[in-house]
């Protein structure tokens, strides 16, 4: 349990200190901790499992992770040839810390999901923030009916699309959620359900 409960304090200690703006172009932004905020809270307003509320709350955590450890991180775990982006990052720092590919792959996942989305839905991509529009972009655009195909396979796949879309709708200036704090108990719940799998 020990160890459990200090897993749990060292992601919540780099969520708290998530002052930053989550998108820097944007006149009035919400914070990254407000942002994750929000994620989770629309994930728990949603009815979502544990792991979904997880997957929304951290799904950004890859940001969190200070430049020099992330790029250790990443060349310790993938080939040269992997994606260094903070998607990747949070899916192996969150499978190193012991969560559930049912967690580890919605933040994985939530980049392709809204590429899927501009690809399959016609009016998804005039709801983006333009911060979200710009990064598209750099993300490889919508993608293309093979890999359309391909993300439908991911058994996970529906989860990383509702992750998705509560990332969208997750940058409202003063929302009121629930506190960090408050999901503690969820994330340890899931942490401890899975620490002998």
């Amino acid at each position: 349990m020990f160890q459990i409960d200090a897993k749990v304090d060292e992601i919540f200690a780099m969520l708290a200190r998530g002052s930053a703006k989550y998108e820097n172009n944007a006149e009035r932004s919400v914070s990254q901790l407000e942002h994750a905020l929000q994620c989770g809270q629309l994930a728990v307003e949603a009815g979502e499992t544990d792991e979904t509320i997880v997957g929304a709350l951290l799904h950004d955590i890859g940001h969190y992770l200070p430049h020099v450890e992330a790029v250790e991180l990443i060349n310790d775990n993938l080939p040269r040839s992997s994606r260094r982006s903070h998607d990747v990052v949070g899916y192996v720092y969150l499978g190193k810390m012991g969560f559930p590919e049912s967690v580890t792959e919605l933040v994985n996942a939530h980049v392709d999901a809204k590429r899927y989305l501009t690809a399959t839905d016609p009016t998804y991509y005039d709801q983006l923030s333009k911060g979200s529009k710009n990064s598209l972009r750099m993300q490889g655009g919508p993608f293309t009916p093979e890999q359309v195909t391909k993300f439908e396979k991911n058994p996970f796949f529906r989860e990383a699309v509702n992750v998705r879309i509560y990332d969208d709708k997750a940058k409202v200036v003063d929302y009121n959620t629930r506190t960090l704090e408050s999901f503690k108990p969820i994330v340890h719940r899931v942490l401890a359900a899975h620490a002998w799998i």
